[in-house]
């Protein structure tokens, strides 16, 4: 890279994160390559976080800490760190998971050895809470087919755990994204974006860890992480199901495809909804919101009535 840059980019959003903060920060600075950045966005903590950070930037001149005197959400610190970025490569790791030391190191290795790929993840593994347990991730998902509409096919069929987008990814096909966005489960529609542009590698062992633990935003159903995700939404109509099958459909629209590529992924969309009987979350959207949508219906009917009364 020019000017010196580090090749790769490790971004860490964290939000009140002292519990697991050292661990984190810590796997990334124990990797074999070293090589690399980690910028740490802290969303306006109030607990610990910031001293950690402080420290660990004061002893280790590859660690950025940036901070926002207010929480700003989620989504803004996931962008944010990536925004921040320098690196050839990019990573998302969340203040509460762990990487194995030689992570970035087979990562980096087999991007460099095979251009066509666009991200290069590990296998999943999960931890406790108090990282005493670990439990394989045994589900595969294979995303290195030379056909987008297959890539974005796996994508689709199986929505479980999105733990690809925590992998290693070229920077400047990450920028053609729209990143995370303020919706829940908004990993999915730019995990299918990136596949639809290219191959995915995956190293065949478990490397990554992801902590299980009741305070993360997957306890929560998916309208309160609607509100989580974006807090300016509270209040407001969400249709948190409707809005994936429509980001699905921006990424088709989006991405240059072949002609019968894109058909295909048409088609694979419209099987969508009953897959995983999605059709089921489709409609429990429209119900939730039917009650706000009538009472809507009827304040403004009633404002229409008074203001023409008072017109005559």
């Amino acid at each position: 890279m020019s000017r010196g840059f580090p090749r790769v980019s490790v971004g860490m959003p964290v939000y009140n994160g002292e519990r697991y903060l050292r661990e984190a920060v810590d796997s990334i600075l124990h990797q074999t390559y070293t090589d690399f950045e980690l910028i740490i966005s802290d969303n306006g903590s109030c607990d610990a976080t910031e001293q950690i950070c402080r420290h660990y930037a004061s002893i280790d001149n590859r660690v950025r800490y940036i901070r926002s005197e207010s929480n700003r959400g989620p989504s803004w610190n996931f962008r944010r760190v990536f925004e921040l970025a320098e690196g050839e490569y990019f990573k998302w790791l969340s203040h509460d998971d762990v990487c194995d030391p030689r992570l970035l190191e087979r990562c980096v290795d087999a991007l460099d050895a095979t251009p066509a790929a666009i991200l290069c993840c590990a296998r999943l593994a999960f931890l406790d809470e108090n990282t005493s347990s670990v439990t394989p991730y045994e589900v595969q998902r294979p995303l290195n087919s030379p056909k987008p509409h297959q890539r974005y096919y796996r994508i689709l069929l199986d929505s479980s755990w999105a733990y690809e987008i925590h992998g290693l990814i070229r920077s400047k096909v990450l920028r053609e994204t729209p990143l995370i966005a303020s919706y829940p489960s908004s990993d999915f529609p730019l995990l299918a974006q990136l596949a639809l542009i290219g191959p995915f590698i995956e190293i065949p062992e478990h490397l990554s860890f992801q902590r299980l633990h009741p305070t993360q935003s997957t306890n929560l159903d998916r309208f309160s992480r609607a509100e989580w995700f974006n807090p300016g939404c509270n209040g407001r109509l969400t249709f948190p199901q409707w809005r994936l099958f429509w980001e699905y459909l921006r990424c088709i629209r989006v991405t240059p495809l072949p002609v019968v590529e894109r058909l295909w992924c048409y088609f694979h969309l419209l099987c969508w909804p009953i897959w995983e009987r999605n059709w089921r979350k489709l409609g429990k959207d429209v119900l939730v919101a039917a009650p706000e949508m009538s009472g809507a219906v009827a304040r403004r009917a009633r404002s229409a009535v008074i203001w023409h009364a008072h017109q005559s």
